[in-house]
């Protein structure tokens, strides 16, 4: 044979779609050897990078989007990778043989095989979270709960959309095929609660226009409240504009006093704008004395714009005063209380969070330190806790007594823990 002859191309004569043709052909262990022979002279084809993104596109479909930089300027590595991890992942699974069925997509041959329904289920795993969605048809409820939980940490979007429209397709009549096929509404609702941790706003949104009625007011409110706490102002926006109505007037309060609490203004502003009207005006005298403790003057202005009419000329001026002689002393924040009292922010103290109202009182006695001890015994010294009964005229000895009892005890444990 000439030398000429063994120094050809093999691009000469097969073009990427025939050499992509007869990769469909080989194992997973032979692609791996194709890709150690790349160093071979006599196959330059292997450094072809159109034909590494075809081989991406047809088992790894989803990296084309995920990783859309890595496929357009290395693909042959990308695949290599991708490759390598599934083969390491399933070195000794009995679906070994069967991988790169679930790869290729080609559910009809899944279908047929004489396996277990267990490992039939991990190829359809493997297959949609790969980017192949024809054998979602095929999963069952527990596989596909589990896939939705996988696709929300990822945010891959695309998977989520797939699930969403193949449960939308299930009948919900046919009690059998609920129990056995059916994403269930606790596992939606949990996904939904990931999808507000992990800040995926898209995923969310698909969540609640797709099966938003699915999920439980008390998992929305807690979503609501994560968000506020981790200051997601698009997450809390997102709830509100597609769920608003699901939301009961405390969880709404919780979040706007959690807001004006931590400075989050443009969250308290959209709270005030979306559900203003459902939150009680003793709940904002509430974030507005909050947000005056803090020294958020901004919040305090907004807090004050949108309902100066509803507040109370008391409790506005316990606030401003508050504002306005916010100072610096040693040991922490300092502000004027009732009756001319200095009250000190422990700066040691974690910063102040909004409470449940059920234990509000305690919480406001023990984020005001007095310098001095109270005498339970001068009224002048309850009005801190009247802005939690803006009806009532005055607090209790007794109930004053309590309180700064729970709060000294409050105190000597934060001091033996120092």
């Amino acid at each position: 044979m000439p030398t000429d002859a063994l120094s050809l191309n093999i691009n000469d004569y097969l073009p990427p779609e025939v050499l992509l043709q007869i990769f469909s052909y080989l194992n997973l262990q032979e692609i791996l050897n194709v890709i150690e022979v790349e160093k071979q002279s006599w196959l330059p084809v292997a450094k072809t990078p159109a034909l590494w993104r075809d081989l991406v596109a047809q088992y790894f479909p989803r990296l084309v989007k995920e990783q859309e930089k890595q496929y357009k300027d290395d693909p042959h590595q990308l695949f290599q990778d991708a490759l390598q991890n599934v083969y390491n992942k399933f070195k000794h699974s009995s679906i070994k043989p069967y991988i790169l069925l679930s790869l290729r997509g080609e559910i009809d041959k899944i279908e047929k095989l004489q396996i277990g329904y267990n490992e039939q289920q991990a190829l359809y795993f493997v297959a949609a979270r790969n980017g192949h969605f024809a054998g979602l048809r095929n999963m069952g409820a527990a596989e596909k709960s589990k896939l939705l939980q996988h696709s929300v940490r990822k945010g891959d979007l695309d998977l989520i959309k797939a699930l969403l429209a193949e449960h939308a397709e299930l009948p919900s009549s046919d009690a059998t095929i609920a129990t056995f096929t059916k994403i269930s509404s606790k596992d939606i609702s949990t996904a939904m609660c990931e999808a507000v941790r992990k800040d995926h706003n898209e995923i969310l949104i698909e969540l609640l226009t797709q099966v938003g009625n699915e999920v439980s007011s008390k998992c929305k409110g807690t979503a609501l409240i994560t968000a506020t706490e981790n200051n997601l102002f698009t997450i809390v926006q997102t709830l509100l504009i597609y769920a608003g109505n699901s939301f009961e007037n405390k969880t709404l309060s919780e979040a706007l006093s959690t807001a004006a609490a931590n400075g989050y203004l443009e969250i308290v502003k959209v709270l005030l704008a979306q559900a203003g009207d459902k939150i009680y005006t003793a709940d904002k005298e509430l974030a507005l004395l909050y947000a005056a403790q803090n020294n958020h003057s901004a919040i305090y202005h907004e807090l004050l714009a949108s309902a100066s009419n509803q507040i109370s000329n008391k409790n506005k001026m316990f606030a401003k005063k508050h504002i306005k002689k916010h100072a610096i002393s040693e040991g922490g924040y300092s502000t004027v209380g009732a009756g001319g009292r200095v009250f000190v922010f422990n700066v040691e103290a974690e910063p102040l969070k909004a409470p449940k109202r059920k234990d509000s009182n305690t919480h406001l006695l023990n984020a005001l330190l007095p310098q001095k001890d109270l005498n339970p015994h001068q009224e002048e010294y309850s009005q801190p806790l009247l802005h939690q009964y803006p009806k009532r005229k005055k607090i209790r000895k007794s109930e004053i007594t309590l309180l700064l009892k729970e709060a000294d005890e409050f105190m000597q444990k934060r001091s033996k823990k120092m």
